[in-house]
């Protein structure tokens, strides 16, 4: 499918491009977006071992940004050791609360049908399911109890479930549009398994939070693009679809949730829209450097890291990290942390204990088993759920472990 781009739409507030003064790369491979050639870096964290897979292989990490369209991505093929992305799964009180809200908002009833795209979205569907909302997921990773199709969501997919389960008036897809190599072919796809007024429920890593709070670990192999609100606008326009809401989250170092509907469609648009389209413009007029600079800042963050363990280190402080999800992994390696900095790494998921963390080797364990030897410092990794953590960091701190945060800076939490 040919999609033509009007470039024009990024070049309508030029307040908002940043300054163009990154690093210079000698291969220049096209933009996935905009389809020029890619002569900047925004970061090079060199060979690491992928985040998600079950070796320690690795591959160069490479994230560069367009100069003519700002699009952040990996310009090389995507790799990782799984199909699905890294993050926490949802758990069930947070996907009630989801579904009960848009229930109500959408008006869903047992003649609706909710699809969703990718694991994480799939798992949000049992609360429409047991309400006797009509439910399917289309992803390589079902979800057990969903009625699913077994393959990679593309227009292809789409069209496939559009003609044998019908069009959807809710479809979320939570967190996938970035593992996504092809854009606009995702987003045609969503246009078409979409009713005429059907609303397609979007999460992403929202990638100017992610800058402003030097979050070097949400770079990995098996992401394509990092997105703005500007950027998921223009590739929803290309397909026939228009953003009408959109919402600020602070969950992962930031994210961003946005709601569209076909462009004919009966949905005004909400003031959220224009708060996040705001705050984009002034996110780069209040620091040009937002992307320019993003590279020395992550480079004085890992530095500062480093400092931090070698010195509990250096001191005979036992320290332990609390989560083993893809983000922390990258920031471990991306900070050369490895073993010796951190004695174990405890997490509640069963299949992951008694391995090693790909690159760091550092071993992972069961938080129940750091009751009985209460660590000095507990660092609290990217990703790691909350709800999950919460009761073992408490037992933790009332026995007098430090526990640490390391981004957006080192801090007690």
């Amino acid at each position: 499918m040919t999609i033509s781009i009007d470039m024009s739409a990024f070049d309508a507030d030029s307040a908002a491009s940043p300054v163009r003064n990154w690093t210079p790369v000698p291969h220049s491979p096209p933009c996935r977006l905009c389809g020029a050639r890619l002569h900047s870096t925004l970061i090079d964290l060199g060979d690491l071992p992928l985040a998600n897979g079950t070796s320690h292989r690795c591959a160069p990490l490479h994230i560069r940004i367009c100069d003519e369209c700002t699009l952040v991505q990996h310009a090389g093929e995507a790799r990782s050791g799984t199909h699905a992305p890294s993050g926490p799964s949802v758990s069930a009180a947070q996907a009630a609360n989801h579904a009960q809200t848009v229930r109500k908002r959408l008006h869903l009833t047992a003649g609706s049908l909710t699809i969703g795209i990718g694991t994480r979205s799939t798992e949000l569907l049992r609360p429409f399911q047991a309400a006797g909302i009509p439910v399917f997921g289309i992803g390589p990773a079902p979800v057990a109890g969903i009625p699913n199709l077994d393959a990679v969501f593309n227009t292809g997919t789409a069209m496939q479930v559009a003609v044998r389960q019908g069009c959807a008036d809710l479809a979320i897809a939570d967190n996938i549009l970035p593992y996504a190599p092809d854009l606009f072919d995702f987003a045609a796809g969503l246009a078409t398994i979409l009713r005429p007024n059907g609303i397609v429920s979007l999460l992403v890593p929202y990638l100017p939070a992610l800058l402003q709070g030097t979050r070097f670990d949400a770079f990995c192999h098996d992401a394509c693009t990092y997105l703005s609100l500007r950027v998921i606008e223009h590739v929803f326009r290309s397909a026939g679809l228009r953003v009408f809401d959109a919402t600020r989250l602070p969950g992962d170092g930031g994210q961003l949730h946005v709601l569209a509907c076909r462009a004919a469609g009966l949905h005004t648009a909400r003031p959220g829209l224009k708060a996040v389209r705001q705050a984009e413009r002034l996110a780069l007029l209040d620091r040009p450097d937002l992307y320019s600079g993003f590279s020395a800042r992550a480079a004085a963050a890992r530095a500062d890291i480093r400092a931090f363990l070698g010195n509990r280190y250096a001191a005979g402080r036992r320290v332990v990290a609390l989560g083993a999800t893809g983000r922390g992994i990258m920031l471990l390696n991306g900070c050369g942390i490895g073993a010796r900095e951190i004695a174990c790494a405890a997490d509640p998921d069963p299949s992951k204990q008694g391995c090693l963390l790909p690159g760091s080797r550092i071993p992972v364990v069961a938080p129940e088993s750091l009751e009985a030897n209460p660590p000095d410092d507990a660092i609290v990794l990217s990703g790691q759920d909350t709800a999950e953590t919460g009761p073992i960091l408490a037992s933790l701190r009332q026995r007098g472990t430090q526990v640490w945060a390391l981004l957006p800076r080192i801090a007690r939490v």
